[in-house]
C-alpha cells in the first residue's frame, strides 16, 4: 500500500496478564509496518507479554492505583497533544472513559481518530449508561469483539447499526505449542478451567458441577483472583482438596492446558472468551455456558463441544458427564476440531481485519464537546492540581 504510514497508539492497562493486554501486545507486534507505526501506551508498567523492539512504550502513571485515576488522564492528554498520533485505540471500555476525559475540550484532539474497543458487557446502571452513551458518541469508531457483543453495545448505547463494527480478538495459535513446565495429573479424566477467580467466571459453579460428576477425576483451575480464599474454603468443605488444584497464573498456560481431557467454562457473561478458542485449537472439547456473548459464536454444539444454560450447575454437570462418557469419540475428533478452529480464528485474518479498521478510522471525525459531562464515570477530571506524570 502506497502513501504515508499511520501512527497508531494502542492504549492498554499493562502487559502483565489478561486478554485485552495480550491483544495489545499481538496487535503492535503484527501490524504491517509498511502501513502503520505502532506505539504502546500503558496505564502502569507491569510487563509479561513480549513487545517488539521497534515499538516505543509510554507509561502514563507510576502512582498507586488509587491515585492513578486522577493523574493518568492528564498524562494521556499531554502525550496526545505532543505526539498527535493518527489513530488512538483504547483496548477496553474502562480505558475509553479515560480517553474521553483526556480529550475533553482539548484543542487539536480531533486530529487524532479514536477507535474504542469493547471486550465485555457494559455496566447496567442508568447513570453509567448515560455517561457511556456520551463517550460512544465521541469515538470515531466503536468495535466489539463478537457479533453478540456488538448487538448489546448498540442497544445499551443507543447507537445506529453502522456505528458499531466487529473485529476479532487476536490469538497466536502457534504459541499453543510453546514448551514449559506443567504438573502431571494424578487422576483421569482431567478437567481444566481457565480464568481469573472472580464472580463473573463462576468458580463456584465449576466446583459444584465437578463435585457432582460421575466421571471426572481431577480439576485444575489456571488463573488467580480475589475469590481464591473463598474457593479454597469451598473445596475444604466438600473434601475436594486432593482432587482440585488451583494452579494460579501460569506463563505460559498452554503446557498445562494441553493435558486437559475437557475444558469447562461457566461464565455469566463474556465478550469473546479466548480460552474456548485455544482449547478447541488443541483438539480439546469444551463444555461452556451459552452466556452473553461469544461462546455461541465459537463452540459448535455436538461438533467442538457442548453449550449449556448459564447459572445451572446440574446442566453443567450433565453436559460434562455426557462428554466424559464419550471421551474416546471426542478424542477421535480432536484433529478435526483443531483444524477447524485454527482455520476459523487465523491470526493473519484477524490482523487484516484490524488493519482495515484502523485504516477506515481515518475517514471520520467526532469532536467531544465540553458540555458532555464525564466526571460521573469515575475516570474523568475530578480533582485539581494534578500534574502529568513523566512519560517514557
Amino acid at each position: 500500500m502506497s502513501g504515508p504510514r499511520h501512527s497508531v497508539f494502542v492504549l492498554a492497562n499493562h502487559l502483565a496478564e489478561g486478554g485485552a493486554e495480550r491483544f495489545a501486545s499481538l496487535l503492535v507486534a503484527h501490524l504491517p509496518r509498511d502501513r502503520f507505526r505502532p506505539e504502546l501506551v500503558l496505564l502502569d508498567d507491569r510487563r509479561g507479554y513480549l513487545v517488539p523492539s521497534d515499538v516505543p512504550t509510554h507509561v502514563l502513571s507510576r502512582e498507586t492505583p488509587r491515585m492513578r485515576r486522577f493523574t493518568a488522564w492528564r498524562a494521556l492528554r499531554a502525550l496526545l497533544a505532543r505526539r498527535r498520533p493518527d489513530v488512538l485505540l483504547s483496548t477496553t471500555w474502562p480505558l475509553a472513559r479515560l480517553v474521553a476525559a483526556a480529550r475533553l475540550g482539548t484543542a487539536g484532539a480531533s486530529d487524532t481518530r479514536w477507535v474504542a474497543r469493547v471486550a465485555g458487557v457494559l455496566r447496567s446502571r442508568l447513570r453509567d449508561r448515560l455517561v457511556d452513551r456520551r463517550i460512544a458518541r465521541a469515538a470515531d469508531r466503536v468495535v466489539a469483539n463478537s457479533e453478540g457483543l456488538a448487538a448489546h453495545v448498540r442497544t445499551a448505547l443507543c447507537l445506529p447499526q453502522g456505528r458499531v463494527t466487529t473485529a476479532p480478538n487476536l490469538l497466536d495459535l502457534q504459541a499453543l505449542e510453546a514448551p514449559g513446565p506443567a504438573p502431571s495429573p494424578l487422576r483421569r479424566p482431567l478437567i481444566v478451567a481457565v480464568g481469573r477467580l472472580t464472580s463473573v467466571k463462576r468458580p463456584d459453579l465449576v466446583v459444584e458441577a465437578f463435585s457432582r460428576s460421575r466421571h471426572a477425576g481431577e480439576l485444575w483451575w489456571i488463573g488467580d483472583g480475589p475469590l481464591r480464599p473463598k474457593v479454597e474454603r469451598d473445596l475444604a468443605l466438600r473434601g475436594l482438596q486432593g482432587r482440585v488444584r488451583l494452579l494460579g497464573h501460569l506463563t505460559p498456560p498452554f503446557p498445562a492446558l494441553r493435558q486437559a481431557d475437557v475444558l469447562i467454562h461457566a461464565s455469566d457473561h463474556e465478550g469473546s472468551p479466548n480460552v474456548l478458542i485455544e482449547a478447541q485449537a488443541l483438539g480439546i472439547p469444551v463444555v461452556a455456558t451459552a452466556c452473553p456473548h461469544g461462546p455461541d459464536e465459537i463452540v459448535q454444539p455436538g461438533v467442538t463441544g457442548l453449550l449449556v444454560t448459564p447459572g445451572k450447575a446440574m446442566a453443567l454437570t450433565d453436559s460434562l458427564d455426557r462428554v466424559l462418557a464419550e471421551l474416546e469419540l471426542w478424542r477421535a475428533r480432536g484433529h478435526a476440531i483443531a483444524s477447524r478452529t485454527r482455520l476459523t480464528f487465523d491470526l493473519v485474518a484477524g490482523v487484516a481485519a484490524w488493519s482495515l479498521c484502523l485504516d477506515q478510522a481515518r475517514g471520520g471525525r467526532v469532536v467531544l464537546r465540553r458540555d458532555d459531562d464525564l466526571t460521573s464515570s469515575g475516570s474523568g477530571p475530578t480533582t485539581r492540581g494534578s500534574r502529568p506524570q513523566e512519560l517514557r
